[in-house]
């Protein structure tokens, strides 16, 4: 039995060799069943905050989140970062705050901070006979033969409501059939939750510890296939021990758990989820009514004002897109094709959620006084169990590049390849420079997200390209230009790795230069950009920092998967990086300006030649400080397109996005991190301005209405960082789930995929954002880290004196090809 089906969320592991669940008896028909056997014999993975429910099974629980803090402040929770790490800078001087462990990331004590908004059940007592609610332990076969003879019938209605939407806009059967048929799957064991909850009256907080134990019989109408999406075991995935090379869709990082950062897998959660129903229904306001309108908090919550910050750089904000985009690609149903805004809308889509009742403002009034937004309901994750809902990650889960090679089903990384030399294709742009190969065939069409190319209407023979990332890689020029110059890169490795291996064939040639291409980009993500948002000490005690020599350790205990809260919230900080103006400082041509909002997938300034401008322009320009203020050109004007003019709000689509996954609010993860309770407004002094909280209150009706990305955005910069405590405890555990849990990370020795130690030296001494940058661009000098602008402290280096990695070390002698 896999670890995700036997715990009540897709990602709180617990090890299968301590999990036994009884299979139901011929004696009897209730389904009989236990977590846990063997109580001294079980081992809590890392990644897991189990419920108050199983706090018995612990035979013995040491380790804490926190550490313990002076009396006058003593917290009532233990939390993720220690009380002794100051949330304000300096250090206290001469106090040792340790290091950070993943075991840290559970404790049964958390159960007091999740039972309080999994207990706060509005509809309970109207669906419960004398308000009494049961723990799902009276369920019986009959009522799962009946659950699922609900569930076919609730299925089909689900499918005609497809139907009917395909027949107005056809264009959603070009959506991955793959996709949606595992997530038909998913939608029928939701509506057996939802049966079995409303027929044996469930409350949320069991729905969530219960109802994912109970094995449910293969359903002969679906396809049962889809459960190898999401299981962390799989006997259907064979894994060779010994072989270097990561696969492109991610599986077999764990050998233990095949699945765990592959694509096509769910998010795990630090918390469990806080749906209104308990299963699949967005997150409301505690007194039951819903939540203020996701495009009123962004007019009111979320200004469009510029505050520069003072050292970092453009490149900061377009580094953590492109690395965001790595490893987090959450798609909705039918890519888009549902519109849930046609007036009159005889027929209201199931996965639906629009936008609405917010005041009209400028920006509304400029597109015909629109008064609702389209967004629809991300994919459900099949987790081939019962319990609330989860979403599916379709990009690989790690830091792999999958967005440059392409990394699982839909992009496939074939395509991407010119099987000479270890090459991968291109194309040249009108100044006969090299860029990635433009977009045409068929099969290199995005079947995930619908969102078409925004060709200009002057020339629109000026497509959008081929990535790894489906039409992602062509969201603007500045992550387009990354994308460039990340292949360049990988073809130098080949044709460098052909000089001195003329015996290696393409594969061997693509793949080794694959692997040193993603050791720089973990060279660069964790010695460049993470210290940038996190700063030093949190940096050290996440244990992020990378090492002078000797090698790391992989840990397979450690999930690398993506984290629920991070990818709805605290990795969305640097929305609010993004500027409005870009400037193309061309070398040999006159430099320029244009609008974010007039390139949302319009790639002209590429095709013109300008990706050397527009990378220079990044590294010179200043990035915005991550704060409370989102410019226009995201909140109204997002993927502009002059074909169909509407405004889309990216402000509103990530409060949106995070209510519909049932991620807890704001208050829930303050104290999962710091350990505080937060009893009333004026408890949040602490983390945010008192001028703020008055903001927040003239939105919110309560304190714990507040949503995670409004919240965390709102907290003053802690530890050092740029973040507030929440984002950057958040961040931090993310990073080092992605480090530790990554047995292909760069600096770790003793596995198949390790460099020895004079390579890994080599990338060390050698790798940069900086060193990349000038041996792909025509820049005769850039500043030594690029993620923050050039200064006294961060001086220009002319890039000729910049080495180049020693191809020598990978030198082989073997029998030269035909």
């Amino acid at each position: 039995m896999s670890p995700r089906s036997s715990s009540w969320s897709s990602n709180y592991q617990i090890n299968s060799t301590a999990m036994k669940t009884s299979s139901s008896s011929s004696k009897s028909t209730t389904i009989s069943y236990r977590l846990f056997s063997k109580m001294n014999t079980i081992i809590v993975l890392f990644g897991s905050i189990l419920l108050a429910t199983l706090v018995h099974a612990f035979s013995s629980h040491t380790s804490q989140i926190g550490l313990t803090i002076p009396s006058s402040e003593q917290l009532v929770y233990t939390s993720v970062i220690p009380a002794k790490l100051d949330l304000h800078t300096p250090l206290i001087s001469g106090v040792s705050i340790g290091r950070y462990h993943a075991k840290r990331e559970y404790s049964p004590e958390l159960a007091r901070i999740y039972s309080r908004y999994l207990s706060n059940d509005m509809t309970l007592g109207a669906l419960c006979p004398n308000g009494i609610a049961h723990d799902g332990t009276s369920i019986t076969k009959d009522d799962i033969d009946e659950a699922i003879v609900f569930a076919s019938q609730q299925i089909q209605l689900y499918e005609n409501a497809n139907q009917q939407y395909l027949s107005i806009d056809p264009r959603g059967l070009n959506f991955s059939a793959y996709i949606f048929g595992a997530l038909l799957q998913a939608r029928f064991n939701e509506f057996i939750t939802q049966y079995l909850t409303s027929r044996k009256c469930i409350n949320k907080y069991n729905t969530a510890a219960i109802l994912p134990t109970i094995q449910i019989p293969k359903n002969t109408n679906l396809n049962q296939e889809y459960c190898n999406i999401d299981k962390s075991e799989s006997n259907d995935i064979q894994c060779d021990p010994n072989y270097k090379y990561r696969l492109m869709n991610g599986r077999c990082n764990n050998l233990a758990f095949p699945n765990w950062g592959s694509s096509f897998h769910c998010h795990r959660r630090l918390l469990p989820p806080d749906y209104s129903d308990g299963i699949n229904q967005p997150r409301v306001a505690v007194t039951g009514q819903p939540l203020p309108s996701p495009r009123l908090i962004s007019q009111f919550l979320l200004p469009d004002i510029l505050i520069p910050d003072p050292n970092l750089s453009g490149m900061n904000m377009a580094w953590g897109q492109f690395m965001v985009h790595d490893a987090y690609r959450t798609i909705q149903n039918l890519g888009l094709a549902i519109n849930c805004c046609l007036i009159p809308n005889a027929t209201v889509h199931p996965e639906c959620v629009p936008i609405t009742n917010f005041p009209q403002d400028e920006a509304t009034q400029a597109f015909n006084n629109q008064q609702c937004l389209n967004t629809v309901r991300s994919i459900a994750c099949n987790t081939c169990s019962l319990g609330p809902r989860d979403q599916i990650n379709v990009a690989t889960q790690v830091l792999d590049l999958s967005n440059l090679y392409g990394g699982n089903l839909i992009d496939d990384s074939l395509t991407l390849r010119k099987f000479q030399f270890g090459l991968m294709r291109g194309s040249i742009d009108l100044m006969g420079n090299d860029t990635l190969p433009i977009r045409r065939l068929p099969k290199e069409q995005d079947t995930l997200d619908l969102t078409p190319c925004n060709e200009p209407l002057s020339n629109p023979q000026l497509t959008c390209y081929h990535t790894g990332d489906g039409i992602r890689g062509n969201q603007q020029p500045g992550i387009n230009s990354i994308h460039i110059m990340m292949r360049r890169r990988h073809n130098q490795h080949a044709k460098a790795l052909a000089i001195v291996n003329p015996h290696w064939d393409d594969e061997i040639l693509f793949q080794e230069a694959r692997r040193i291409l993603v050791a720089e980009s973990h060279k660069i993500h964790f010695d460049e950009y993470m210290p940038s948002i996190l700063g030093e000490k949190l940096m050290k005690y996440f244990d992020l920092e990378v090492a002078s020599d000797g090698y790391t350790k992989y840990d397979p205990t450690i999930d690398p998967s993506t984290i629920q809260a991070v990818g709805t919230a605290s990795l969305r900080m640097g929305h609010s990086q993004v500027f409005s103006v870009f400037n193309v400082l061309n070398k040999n041509s006159p430099s320029y300006s244009f609008l974010l909002r007039n390139k949302f997938f319009e790639m002209s300034d590429i095709w013109a030649g300008n990706v050397n401008g527009i990378l220079r322009g990044l590294v010179e320009e200043p990035d915005n400080i991550p704060d409370p203020f989102i410019v226009s050109d995201v909140k109204n004007f997002l993927f502009f397109n002059p074909r169909n003019p509407q405004i889309v709000d990216l402000a509103s689509i990530n409060i949106n996005r995070a209510r519909e996954h049932g991620v807890p609010s704001y208050v829930y993860f303050l104290e999962y991190c710091t350990g505080y309770q937060i009893n009333d407004w004026n408890d949040l002094a602490r983390f945010i301005p008192e001028h703020r909280i008055k903001e927040l209150q003239s939105v919110y009706s309560d304190f714990r209405d507040v949503d995670l990305f409004v919240g965390g955005l709102s907290e003053t910069k802690a530890f050092g960082s740029i973040l507030g405590p929440t984002f950057g405890c958040l961040n931090g555990i993310q990073f080092h789930h992605w480090k530790f849990g990554d047995r292909f990370y760069f600096e770790h020795g003793g596995e198949a995929g390790s460099f020895n130690i004079e390579q890994l030296n080599n990338i060390r001494q050698v790798s940069s954002l900086a060193n990349i940058m000038c041996k792909t661009t025509d820049m005769d000098a850039v500043q030594l880290n690029p993620m923050f602008r050039a200064s006294e402290a961060n001086p220009k280096v002319i890039c000729s004196t910049m080495p180049e990695i020693n191809y020598e070390l990978w030198r082989e002698y073997g029998p030269m090809k035909k």
